[in-house]
């Protein structure tokens, strides 16, 4: 694969790989009161270059870990959100269902019985079973 830019997006293809496997295992698509793609890690440097390959912003948390670690946040949201899940979707494997019910949400008016099943779809894949 090449490290040059996409003439779509700007971005290196390579980059958008490593960001979509980051957010694939720590990241999450959610549905609030606009649709939100977010991160958090005590790793600050990972969540500036996520901030750096995709935008969003990027922010401290107000907690910190159980060792006393500060906690970072990246993340995008509204029609940013949309934009990057149709850019992320290629290269994600766990997360690709999320990121795809994510993309078609506002397909459906607020409050439709299929806006409404999108949202309890995401809230499910959510839950891990081990």
């Amino acid at each position: 694969m090449e490290n040059t830019e996409s003439e779509e997006t700007g971005r290196k293809p390579i980059d958008v790989s490593w960001a979509a496997g980051y957010i694939d295992g720590e990241g999450c698509f959610l549905m609030g009161s606009t649709p939100v793609i977010v991160v958090e890690s005590t790793c600050r440097t990972t969540i500036e270059n996520l901030y750096k390959i995709l935008g969003g912003r990027c922010q401290s948390v107000n907690r910190k870990t159980a060792n006393g670690r500060p906690v970072f946040k990246w993340l995008a949201s509204s029609a940013e959100a949309l934009e990057l899940c149709s850019i992320l979707t290629p290269h994600l494997k766990d997360k690709k269902e999320q990121a795809l019910l994510l993309s078609t949400i506002y397909d459906y008016p607020p409050r439709s019985a299929k806006r409404e099943s999108i949202i309890r779809r995401l809230k499910n894949l959510k839950r891990v079973s081990l």
